[in-house]
């Protein structure tokens, strides 16, 4: 009953995104060439997706896969260095939606 069919149909597209990162805080003006030229350093890139709004205006954020898991853990630590005049936000797909807004706090 109801085999083949389901809410999960069709996502991800059969792609294992385990060593894939989330980047945000993105200028509107980042272009996917410019972002993949600066994580191609951490890896290789397995594919780029940076969703763009009108004319290829970046709406701020993009996931990146890569093919090793070392890629992955360098991307990481690239998190809050700059990029194009802004600190970008680079983290482990996914675990973006378990952090609280306290964590930008702290320094003082």
């Amino acid at each position: 009953k109801g085999k083949g069919k389901g809410k999960d149909k069709g996502k991800g597209k059969g792609k294992d995104s385990g060593f894939e990162v989330f980047v945000n805080n993105l200028s509107f003006e980042t272009t996917e060439e410019g972002l993949r030229k600066y994580f191609e350093e951490c890896g290789k890139i397995e594919r780029l997706h940076m969703p763009t709004k009108g004319q290829n205006k970046c709406m701020g954020f993009a996931w990146v896969t890569f093919r090793e898991k070392a890629s992955l853990d360098t991307a990481v630590d690239k998190n809050f260095d700059e990029f194009e005049g802004r600190r970008i936000r680079v983290e482990k797909s996914g675990e973006h939606k378990n952090q609280k807004p306290e964590d930008e706090k702290g320094e003082s």
